[in-house]
């Protein structure tokens, strides 16, 4: 599945597996409160993958995990730092 980054339309949804995908690409928001204008409510039954999401302000569910990708000379670091409780039992095994 082709997946590009949705910065002209803010959110573009893929429905093709298990649940349903939204990916927010937040970074020409003026304010917090417009990601409810895109649909952020909708995305409870499913994923959000969402870019430069410290625009969301207090938007952001408690719940969470949080991917962080550096760019580095010799590659790229990826962090996952989990938010909220039971992560490391939903994480056990990987």
């Amino acid at each position: 599945m082709d997946v590009p980054s949705p910065t002209y339309t803010l959110v573009q949804m893929y429905d093709s597996g298990p649940l349903p995908i939204w990916h927010f690409d937040l970074y020409r928001l003026k304010s917090p409160d417009e990601v409810v204008e895109l649909g952020w409510d909708e995305t409870q039954d499913g994923i959000a993958l969402i870019e430069w999401p410290d625009r969301a302000g207090d938007h952001l569910p408690e719940w969470r995990l949080d991917v962080t990708i550096e760019i580095l000379a010799e590659g790229r670091r990826v962090t996952l730092e989990p938010r909220g409780e039971g992560w490391q039992t939903r994480l056990h095994g990987f």
